[in-house]
């Protein structure tokens, strides 16, 4: 990984954001590019803003990353993924402040039009996650149709920590069979990892309770078991069209705080 862009909004949830982005550039040997959007042209607001961004840049230099800080103006949802192709990053690291939060409307349905429109991959923390300081130590990768999911193993491959490890999850529900395709490639997938000296497993889960889609049970799995990272692919499948993006909702604004990566 060559460049990660971290979205600063000058919150207290940009602190865990940049702690996180140190570790993962430190990580991945990725330069780091802090990004901030302007909703007007304001020459006083954007030297308050650069001067702001630079002394967050120089906390990352000091820990030996390169750091550039970037300021745009306009429709935040506009401009940041314009901002993002001048940047030509694989990452974006960004913020959420959960369904009632409103700092530049990133909550509710808002963070996944913003994630689903990125030209680049994204991670996605909230005010409840804690940083992993050493990496993250143990990913899940719900499985689908997507024929992208190699993509996904491989994006989080590079995430993982050098002790981590990665679990494909799939859930059995009542006349939702996991189908032979989905296990074809979940075998790729864990060849992929072990190539990359990570150690993986599958994870079959017996649905326990009605819910629309597999938001809810995933998320209390993985909190219940300590997972670390939720990987999850951008586009939403043609078979899981009707509720592919209510459950990409979910993940994105788990309660639970789990950092979420969206793999492009």
């Amino acid at each position: 990984m060559n460049k990660i862009v971290a979205f600063i909004d000058f919150t207290e949830l940009s602190d865990k954001i940049i702690r996180q982005s140190i570790v993962l550039c430190k990580q991945t040997k990725a330069e780091l590019a802090l990004l901030h959007v302007l909703s007007k042209d304001n020459a006083s607001v954007e030297q308050e803003a650069e001067t702001k961004l630079n002394a967050f840049a120089q906390r990352v230099k000091d820990q030996g990353i390169p750091c550039t800080v970037m300021i745009g103006n306009g429709n935040f949802f506009q401009t940041a993924p314009i901002l993002l192709v001048k940047a030509d990053c694989e990452l974006a690291i960004i913020g959420t402040h959960g369904i009632k939060g409103l700092y530049q409307n990133l909550f509710g349905s808002n963070i996944w039009k913003l994630v689903s429109n990125l030209p680049c991959s994204a991670l996605v923390i909230s005010q409840f996650t804690e940083v992993s300081e050493q990496g993250f130590n143990h990913a899940m990768l719900p499985i689908g149709p997507h024929a992208e999911f190699d993509k996904k193993v491989l994006f989080t491959s590079e995430l993982i920590a050098k002790s981590g490890k990665a679990s494909f999850f799939g859930i059995d529900k009542a006349g939702i069979e996991i189908s032979k395709e989905m296990m074809e490639r979940v075998h790729q997938g864990k060849a992929l990892f072990k190539e990359n000296g990570i150690p993986s497993d599958f994870v079959q889960y017996e649905s326990r309770q009605y819910s629309v889609g597999f938001a809810k049970e995933t998320l209390s799995y993985a909190k219940e078991h300590s997972y670390d990272l939720i990987s999850i692919l951008a586009r939403i499948s043609s078979e899981n069209a009707h509720f592919g993006q209510l459950d990409k909702e979910a993940m994105l604004l788990n309660e639970y705080g789990i950092p979420v990566l969206c793999v492009r």
